[in-house]
């Protein structure tokens, strides 16, 4: 009998922590689907679009293994988006356009959009610094 309530037990914990993944996971592809619209279209150089979706995915925005850091770039999301926005698709489209006018190095007006870097078939940022764990820094969001 003890066993019995033990399993059900650990059933219930287990549906409840698959059933809370889904939605965290949700929220990033969406994001990333609405960027990969926004940026990659049929006219795209096919070496990037390769790039984009085979190598660089999530590190587009996100820092080191885990998606709980940002990347300069995607830093600049955090306070546009939040996970619930994940089914408003203008806002996505607006907080991906309104980052992408962004200059790409802070403070230097001179340096290109990171609109204009994706134009011209370059990530919005370093992809080897991008997979590097960031240092000190707590989990964001």
């Amino acid at each position: 009998m003890q066993k019995a309530v033990q399993r059900i037990i650990a059933s219930l914990v287990l549906g409840v922590i698959v059933l809370g993944l889904p939605s965290t996971a949700l929220a990033m592809v969406q994001f990333h689907k609405a960027w990969l619209d926004k940026y990659i279209t049929d006219e795209t150089d096919e070496a990037y679009t390769e790039l984009v979706k085979k190598e660089a995915k999530c590190w587009v925005c996100h820092q080191g293994k885990t998606k709980k850091h940002h990347n300069t770039y995607g830093k600049h999301f955090l306070p546009l988006l939040e996970k619930e926005d994940k089914d408003d698709t203008d806002k996505i489209m607006k907080a991906i356009e309104k980052v992408g006018a962004m200059h790409s190095i802070e403070g230097d007006e001179a340096s290109p959009t990171y609109a204009e870097l994706i134009a011209k078939g370059k990530l919005p940022v370093d992809l080897e610094e991008a997979k590097k764990e960031p240092e000190g820094e707590e989990s964001e969001k």
